[in-house]
């Protein structure tokens, strides 16, 4: 009866070479191309002796080896590796899990009888009467080219190539968890942001309307004050009438009257100078500076808070503020700047269609700039130097050089007439 052997070797050339050189001494071979294969046709066939490759896809041959040593129904079947992998630190390390020895993939009948006599499936001495029909032909120069150069991929290359894989992998596995990490923070901060910005823009919506009310509170108080006091002249100018023939106390009581009366027109003009608010839209503007010189007529449609700035409004739509020198003038206007050092464009926290002044000099924001939340990276104030910005994103407009042609408004005094 045939000796049967186990070749676990993921090369098919190398297999066809030592089956058929397995073949003349009474053996005959089984193929797996995996250890986990090699492993399944153990639990259901039973093997003389397994030839056992170093370097297969799944796991490697001192790893399938330990994995059969470690079976009580395998562990006495001999096995003898299988592979071009050489030298004395090697084949001690196999020896130690219980190969008995290593068998080169340069095949020659030679090493093949030197294998089986150490295993003991075959003995020259005994075995004569075989001697004149074993056919010891030798591999030919392609089978051994073919074994020797996929032996070689599989030694040399594929490590290099895994260990390469391998680097390249942990390293993209790195990065996508640090951006992964990165993003998430910036989702957080975004969240926050929103967060932020939806609790400022309720608490400016419920100012402005506070604000909207209490100018009409103003002008109701006015207007009742206007005409109480018209009342109350017109009153007194009419009992005055009455008895303008009476003695000189009576003219000095018109006199009297008639002081009121200027009183009461300063009064209502100051009323309507230092308190309105912005009117409707079917409203018309509490006053109008006009054209001088070529510049096109000025609505004033609003006072801050503050009664400092007249808030005014050119024919194109554009807004700016009027300080009491009749000057176009913000206050302190801050610059931001994308990059550090303050370089580069320069960006403003202003509405869209504002006129301001800047170091002597007009700026405005577009009329139809959108809201751009921006992260500033520098900032400079006008009483302060160029400094880094650590604050959050702000909603920010692009600033460019006052253009006569396109906001309508003129470095010039604006003084009503």
């Amino acid at each position: 009866m045939n000796r049967q052997a186990l070749i676990i070797d993921d090369s098919k050339t190398a297999f066809l070479v030592l089956s058929r050189m397995l073949k003349p001494y009474g053996i005959e071979a089984t193929h797996a191309i995996s250890g986990d294969l090699g492993i399944e046709l153990l639990h259901s066939k039973v093997f003389d002796v397994i030839f056992l490759d170093q370097m297969m896809p799944d796991k490697t041959g001192t790893e399938t080896i330990q994995e059969i040593k470690q079976h009580p129904d395998w562990s006495s079947i001999p096995v003898m590796m299988f592979t071009a992998k050489a030298g004395l630190e090697y084949e001690k390390e196999v020896r130690s899990l219980g190969a008995v020895g290593v068998l080169p993939k340069e095949l020659n009948s030679e090493e093949i009888e030197k294998a089986l006599t150490k295993i003991e499936l075959w003995d020259p001495e005994s075995d004569k009467r075989f001697e004149l029909k074993i056919d010891r032909r030798q591999p030919t120069s392609d089978e051994k080219l073919r074994v020797w150069l996929e032996s070689f991929l599989e030694n040399q290359f594929s490590p290099e190539l895994s260990k390469k894989v391998k680097n390249a992998t942990d390293d993209l596995r790195r990065d996508t968890i640090h951006y992964s990490k990165r993003m998430l923070n910036e989702l957080a901060k975004t969240d926050k942001q929103q967060a932020m910005l939806q609790e400022v823009k309720g608490q400016t919506d419920y100012l402005k309307q506070l604000f909207h009310n209490s100018f009409k509170q103003y002008r109701l108080i006015s207007l009742l004050l206007g005409f109480g006091l018209l009342g109350i002249g017109a009153t007194l100018a009419w009992l005055l009438y009455q008895d303008s023939l009476k003695s000189s106390d009576q003219e000095e009581l018109i006199a009297m009257v008639q002081g009121l009366k200027q009183q009461n027109v300063e009064l209502k003009e100051f009323i309507s100078t230092n308190y309105y608010y912005e009117p409707d839209s079917n409203e018309e503007a509490i006053a109008e500076i006009p054209p001088e010189d070529g510049i096109e007529p000025i609505r004033l449609i609003g006072i801050d808070a503050t009664g400092k700035y007249l808030t005014a409004k050119s024919q194109q739509g554009y807004m700016f503020q009027v300080s009491d020198q009749g000057l176009v003038d913000n206050g302190a206007v801050t610059y931001f700047y994308l990059n550090a050092n303050c370089s580069g464009d320069a960006y403003v926290e202003l509405l869209s269609g504002m006129v301001f002044r800047r170091d002597d000099s007009l700026f405005y924001t577009n009329l139809n700039a959108g809201e751009d939340s921006l992260l500033p990276m520098s900032i400079q104030e006008e009483s302060v130097g160029c400094q880094s910005y650590q604050g959050v994103a702000k909603q920010l407009k692009q600033k460019s050089i006052n253009d006569l042609t396109v906001t309508g408004v003129d470095d010039i005094s604006y003084q009503l007439r």
